[in-house]
């Protein structure tokens, strides 16, 4: 797609004048100036004083390809758009007059130029503009203070806009606020009432435990409980125990049948004499 100036908005600006001169520069009454695109391929480029110095210029898109190859500024025909726009709206923006020495206040110069700068040490951009006579210079007046005005409305639409977005957001977030704020009373009181009726069912409860009738209908089952546990802890024996006794058990070895071993001798009955036996005759 060729390069074109389709989407670049029309920009105003101020500038000072000033006179290139043996002495020296000399400042000049301030200037007003706009930048407007004429159609997709053209900028003009009108600067006046509303007094006797009114110039311009029309810089078609090759001119100001030209214009960027001998400046040196790199990137795309956009990023140069954009670099235009930021050095003609900064505070670097000047007219330089040229011409006859014997020029006073600009009165006798033939030429001047445009020269604008982003800020110091940044690319300085040149633009030659040509001085109007005639009922050229109360065109190119009519049409600075009526595009200015054109302007000025669109900016006032927009701030209005925003004045007014803003008071819609300030008034929403003054209900949210309230909203916010009515809730955490309720949140609080909610808690309050919570700890009361919380403290108030605990004092119940120890009451009820502290007072003699309550001490008695509670003491029975609990007798009934300890005896029942007692009476269980009796007939089963301990755990421990059983399981010694299962230890005990299978260590002893299995039962078996003893000889009967002889008495020693020195212990034995000693016979003593003959035994007497009668034989009948």
């Amino acid at each position: 797609m060729d390069d074109t100036v389709e989407d670049f908005e029309a920009l105003y600006g101020q500038a000072r004048g000033e006179i290139v001169s043996r002495n020296g520069a000399v400042t000049h009454l301030p200037f007003l100036f706009s930048l407007t695109p004429t159609d997709l391929l053209h900028l003009c480029l009108c600067i006046t004083d509303f007094h006797d110095q009114t110039w311009r210029a029309e810089f078609s898109v090759d001119q100001l390809q030209d214009l960027r190859d001998e400046v040196g500024i790199g990137g795309s025909w956009s990023e140069f758009l954009v670099y235009l726009r930021a050095a003609l709206v900064s505070d670097n923006v000047k007219l330089v007059f040229s011409g006859p020495a014997s020029a006073v206040d600009g009165h006798g110069a033939t030429s001047a130029s445009v020269v604008a700068q982003k800020v110091k040490g940044t690319p300085r951009l040149s633009l030659p503009v040509t001085k109007l006579d005639g009922s050229h210079v109360q065109d190119a007046m009519g049409s600075i203070a009526l595009g200015l005005f054109r302007f000025y409305n669109a900016q006032s639409s927009i701030i209005n806009a925003e004045r007014t977005r803003a008071s819609i957001l300030s008034a929403s977030l003054a209900t949210e606020k309230a909203k916010v704020e009515k809730l955490h009373e309720q949140i609080d009181a909610s808690g309050v009432s919570y700890t009361g009726r919380k403290r108030s069912h605990r004092d119940r409860s120890v009451q009820l435990f502290s007072t003699p009738s309550g001490s008695q209908q509670s003491s029975a089952p609990f007798t009934q409980f300890e005896t029942q546990d007692a009476s269980r802890r009796t007939l089963t024996p301990p755990t421990n125990t059983l399981e010694q006794t299962k230890d005990v058990a299978a260590v002893k070895p299995t039962g078996t049948k003893s000889k009967p071993h002889a008495a020693p001798a020195s212990r034995r009955a000693k016979r003593r004499g003959t035994a007497i036996t009668e034989h009948p005759d």
